[in-house]
């Protein structure tokens, strides 16, 4: 995929999540069990979640007297985490920033922790996933971690779902392998958002690229309990730097 292509649906799906922030986030309250994602963090880290949304992280890391910092490019969403999340936000520990996942504006080896959930898929070209996770690897301490995930969709569910079968044979728009369409419809017209259908093949050579060690790499179920392949709704990976 061409520089311009991928800008162009960076655009497009920021665009889109500033649509459908208030329905997005009416959704994502209680989506997924991601209390087992405490077990990444201790007592005075300072946390960063890439793409928080609307701000789910922030209940389940509320009592582990962490700092965190939730990051998404999409101003709707942000606004939503700031009103949701003031009296925290006022006590001190926790905060929220506009800033797109490939722009981020934080110091070398500032984090102890990176959580980036349901965020990769988004992300267009191989160019820009390895873009992503270099950065990524700046602004982590050594020894430190990122805990994430991406969308399983070649497992069945989503391909049933969406019936995604000739999209990863036959990619729409000339777009590149492994690319397909993923409708949002809450309600109105549906929004068709770009997402890529990752292998753990691919995975693993971005995270090599990027110098990062992979500590865990497997499909798991929204709960974050491992599975086959074929069942799991998102591949979670844990990475030190």
């Amino acid at each position: 995929m061409n520089e311009r292509v991928a800008a162009e649906l960076l655009a497009r799906t920021l665009k889109q999540y500033n649509q459908i922030a208030s329905e997005f986030d009416s959704t994502r309250s209680q989506s997924e069990d991601c209390t087992a994602l405490t077990q990444y963090v201790k007592p005075d880290d300072l946390v960063l979640d890439v793409g928080c949304g609307n701000g789910r992280l922030t209940e389940v890391l509320r009592d582990r007297a962490v700092h965190l910092i939730g990051a998404d490019g999409s101003t709707e969403l942000i606004a939503a985490c700031r009103a949701r999340y003031a009296a925290d936000i006022e006590n001190g520990w926790v905060g929220f920033t506009v800033a797109n996942a490939l722009e981020l504006p934080f110091d070398r080896k500032q984090f102890d922790t990176i959580f980036m959930l349901a965020v990769l898929h988004h992300i267009p070209s191989h160019a820009l996933r390895v873009q992503l996770f270099t950065d990524l690897h700046a602004i982590t301490k050594k020894g430190g971690v990122c805990v994430g995930t991406t969308w399983n969709l070649r497992g069945s569910a989503f391909r049933k779902r969406y019936a995604l079968d000739q999209q990863l044979v036959e990619p729409l728009h000339g777009w590149d392998v492994g690319d397909v369409e993923i409708p949002w419809k809450a309600s109105g017209e549906a929004v068709m958002r770009y997402c890529h259908a990752f292998t753990v093949d691919e995975l693993r050579a971005i995270f090599a690229e990027t110098h990062w060690t992979v500590v865990d790499l497997y499909p798991v179920t929204r709960d974050f309990v491992e599975t086959d392949a074929d069942s799991g709704h998102n591949f979670f990976w844990v990475l030190t730097a």
